[in-house]
């Protein structure tokens, strides 16, 4: 439909300088404004099929659009290519300073985490120990408000980032290798050794020794202690990790840009 603007569409009211270009988009974009019973009715109906021109102009429309939207997805992909590109440690360590934790990774294992342990003991011999352990770290990871020494990130797979001190004083993040994670998490079963001992093998000792259905309870809740006859302690902590990950995990949206 022509008027003192332009060409306009009577489909989508997208108005056109030129003729060539409205005569070409309006046979593409009638198309595809049809409902699916209005081409089946056409199919239906219409003897003779469409004419060449018309064909032509349709796929000429059509080879614009797919163009377009190859070339859109195309940057889409390099927005995000980039995005996945950006150094997580370089973020995390520009970030002003009430946005950081209060205490290092270190401090906060050592007064949130290992004085938590006994009050998982239960967990474990209802669950096992790798319950026990994760039930352990998500209470002290339970928080509100505070900004935890740890973290990670979606778009990097069982990473994890801590804050912790350097030895010239400095606070910093950096990532927490596997190795150095089971070192923490080894303490954590060490501690349940001790805390099983003391609240609950000292307290039902005489108990152990005279009564056999708690020398059997005693012999069961130890051997969960220890983690069970098939597991390793390679094998605990990699399954810790795993499920710590699943757990913390959030989706990484940079505030600031990096090259």
């Amino acid at each position: 439909m022509s008027n003192n603007s332009g060409y306009s569409c009577k489909s989508c009211a997208k108005v056109y300088t030129h003729k060539y270009n409205y005569e070409r988009h309006i046979i593409c974009c009638e198309f595809f404004n049809k409902t699916l019973h209005d081409h089946e009715y056409e199919a239906e109906s219409i003897e003779l099929p469409p004419d060449t021109y018309s064909l032509y102009q349709l796929v000429k429309e059509l080879a614009v659009r797919v163009t377009k939207v190859e070339k859109e997805n195309a940057q889409l992909k390099q927005q995000l290519s980039r995005r996945n590109k950006v150094n997580v440690l370089d973020y995390l360590n520009k970030l002003l300073k009430e946005h950081r934790p209060e205490q290092s990774f270190t401090s906060w294992f050592e007064n949130n985490v290992l004085p938590a342990v006994h009050l998982q003991l239960e967990d474990v011999y209802s669950n096992g120990l790798i319950s026990g352990i994760v039930s352990t770290w998500k209470s002290a990871l339970s928080c509100p408000g505070k900004i935890l020494p740890i973290k990670a990130f979606e778009n990097r797979a069982n990473t994890f980032y801590v804050y912790e001190e350097e030895d010239n004083g400095v606070f910093t993040w950096s990532i927490l290798t596997a190795a150095l994670f089971d070192k923490h998490l080894r303490r954590v079963c060490k501690q349940f050794i001790v805390d099983f001992k003391q609240h609950w093998f000292d307290k039902n000792e005489e108990k152990i020794n005279e009564d056999e259905k708690w020398t059997n309870m005693y012999v069961d809740y130890y051997q969960k202690i220890l983690g069970g006859s098939r597991n390793t302690t390679e094998g605990i902590c990699q399954k810790v990790r795993h499920q710590l990950y699943t757990h913390i995990k959030v989706a990484f949206i940079p505030s600031i840009e990096f090259d």
